[in-house]
């Protein structure tokens, strides 16, 4: 959720700032309540679509998608998520002057202690790829998913290359050879799709490939095969987990196609 409100107020943010703020609850043996706030100096949303912004595939004007990307879904699952831990989303917002967008969320306690001396569980540890200096192109918009990705990406020891578009996705792989291309498809300008069937068309005249994952918001069924048919080779669903980038990378070089 943070991820999608974060990334959403530096999106719509063209100068000024962007603050997480977080303030605790209510505490008990088992849970604690935290109320988090992502204020930005954005463009704002106007009253009549505040309420709107969070069902699915709504956004506070549909041009938003052209000129930022994206598809308005990411608001409607926060507000599924929050609701699962007893929580609720809202905003206040006024066209020009900003948003405050606020959740709160009911988060259980860990019930045991680790051992004194006990190391902390890592998130990425014993996380590797089949080989290692993978040369990757990753094409998102987003800067907290690039950052996000990139850094997944360097510490398995690849050397990122990151493209904020369709068109600069291009430029790239005109220019360098990559082993793997990470391709988000909803993105301001050329889209995921559009870039993928002009890089394919281009490597058939210089009989070239690389693999293509695409990065999504999208996991509903029949989308695999829309993927598949605009000449990618995977998709890996966003949120994704350090170990989910690593798996289906891992799926390419056992299946040789990187």
């Amino acid at each position: 959720m943070l991820i999608n409100l974060i990334g959403n107020a530096i999106k719509f943010t063209q100068e000024g700032s962007v603050t997480l703020t977080v303030a605790t609850g209510q505490k008990t043996n088992t849970h604690l309540t935290l109320q988090l706030t992502v204020s930005d100096t954005g463009i704002g949303i106007p009253q009549d679509r505040q309420k709107a912004i969070f069902d699915a595939f709504s956004q506070a004007d549909a041009s938003t998608t052209r000129q930022f990307g994206g598809t308005g879904l990411g608001l409607a699952i926060s507000r599924r998520l929050v609701e699962m831990m007893n929580g609720r989303i809202w905003v206040k917002s006024e066209e020009g002057k900003g948003s405050h967008f606020h959740f709160i969320a009911e988060l259980a306690l860990p019930q045991t202690e680790p051992s004194p001396g006990e190391e902390p569980e890592q998130a990425e540890k014993g996380l590797e790829l089949s080989h290692s200096g993978l040369r990757v192109l990753l094409v998102e918009d987003n800067p907290v998913n690039q950052l996000l990705a990139r850094r997944i990406l360097e510490k398995l020891d690849c050397d990122v290359v990151i493209a904020e578009n369709g068109q600069a996705a291009i430029d790239a792989h005109q220019n360098e050879t990559f082993d793997l291309i990470l391709m988000d498809g909803q993105m301001p300008g050329m889209d995921g799709f559009e870039a993928t069937t002009i890089i394919r068309a281009r490597e058939k005249e210089t009989g070239t490939y690389s693999p293509i994952i695409a990065l999504t918001a999208h996991a509903m069924e029949g989308d695999r095969q829309r993927f598949l048919d605009a000449g990618m080779d995977d998709y890996l669903s966003k949120p994704f987990t350090p170990g989910q980038l690593v798996d289906v990378i891992n799926k390419m070089l056992r299946n040789g196609e990187a």
